[in-house]
């Protein structure tokens, strides 16, 4: 009896794990809530298959330079092929001290987040996880900036034109399985913008003028100078990609530890006589860098990129963003990734209903 015990055991396992292989993305676990009318069932269908084959509709983006020095900035917009499903990884990188660090990024970050992602769906295959798409999306995208600055690090070793004084901010993006992920490091955001102009700030701005990161910088042993600068007044950011020099002599002050937060698809309940809210509203996603940010206040953000929405082409709706800062006067370089998607949540007037995975801070 034991012996068959255990083949019976032995037959399930092997059974769980072909289940796991072929299931798709947008069955890993979402929390998704059923409405109680059914009359547009096969049409929320179409719309989800829809979702999980191309998650982004559009992407616009836009990079002016500042009036100090040469652009520093890049962006990335890239669909990704997971084994037989479809990723988006975009990212809003701000460089500084030179573009060495941002150009570099800009090549080599999605190839990161590609195979961070191939990872987690390979580990929940041999393990039979039942993982969320939200949570191996929101780990792809942390893991593959920590992987970035050790890349970084041994590509300056290896390659004379690259400088280590070099760094970088940056805020990125991840959409897989019905889920999005967005993680970032240092001062570079990320708003999410729904039709009504309503916007939800995903990002955590890594300055010593946080206090929860004042606090982590002074522990670390870290000053910090009356204009909230670290490093001896050399580096506002307190989290970035390079800037090894820095690192070198403040080892813990300055790190490559990023934020990460994801939204889960949820589906609100309709209330009896009443019609079912549309989750597939247009809503999208804002990564800007501080020349962008530091101008234009969240809801400025939110309301001249909802007033484009499916009207606006090509790189209109980044283009009003930078056009915007330069014209209040930032004189930084601005740069504005603006994606456009179908939803993952209910329509922005109900931004209470997202739901988060919730943020985390390593330190």
């Amino acid at each position: 009896m034991w012996v068959l015990s255990k083949l019976i055991k032995k037959a399930l396992r092997h059974v769980l794990a072909a289940f796991a292989a072929t299931t798709p993305p947008h069955m890993l676990g979402e929390e998704e809530t059923r409405d109680s009318e059914s009359s547009d069932d096969s049409r929320d269908e179409a719309e989800v298959k829809r979702d999980w084959t191309h998650p982004v509709r559009s992407a616009t983006w836009w990079v002016a330079a500042g009036e100090l020095h040469a652009c520093e900035d890049r962006v990335i917009s890239e669909e990704l092929r997971i084994g037989p499903h479809v990723a988006h990884c975009a990212a809003a990188i701000d460089g500084h001290g030179g573009d060495a660090c941002a150009s570099w990024l800009r090549t080599h970050l999605a190839r990161y987040v590609e195979s961070r992602l191939d990872a987690e769906t390979q580990r929940r295959r041999r393990r039979c996880r039942r993982r969320t798409a939200a949570e191996m999306a929101r780990r792809a995208a942390e893991r593959a900036l920590r992987d970035a600055d050790k890349g970084y690090r041994a590509a300056c070793q290896r390659e004379k034109n690259l400088s280590a004084k070099a760094g970088a901010c940056v805020s990125l993006a991840v959409f897989f399985g019905g889920a999005l992920a967005v993680a970032n490091l240092g001062d570079a955001r990320a708003f999410l913008v729904a039709d009504d102009g309503t916007v939800t700030q995903l990002t955590t701005t890594h300055r010593a003028t946080l206090a929860k990161e004042a606090l982590r910088v002074r522990r670390a042993g870290g000053s910090i100078t009356r204009d909230g600068r670290v490093a001896r007044g050399v580096l506002e950011p307190t989290r970035t990609v390079g800037d090894f020099d820095i690192k070198r002599r403040y080892p813990r002050v300055v790190v490559a530890d990023p934020d990460s937060v994801a939204i889960t698809r949820r589906r609100r309940r309709s209330q009896r006589g009443t019609k079912p809210s549309s989750p597939y509203d247009s809503v999208a996603l804002v990564l800007a860098s501080d020349g962008v940010c530091d101008i234009l206040p969240p809801n400025d953000i939110g309301r001249l990129v909802a007033s484009r929405l499916g009207v606006a082409r090509d790189t209109e709706i980044a283009k009003t963003l930078v056009d915007e800062a330069k014209r209040l006067g930032t004189l930084d370089d601005a740069t504005a990734v603006v994606l456009e998607f179908w939803p993952l949540m209910t329509p922005a007037a109900d931004h209470a209903d997202i739901a988060l995975v919730p943020q985390t801070t390593s330190s």
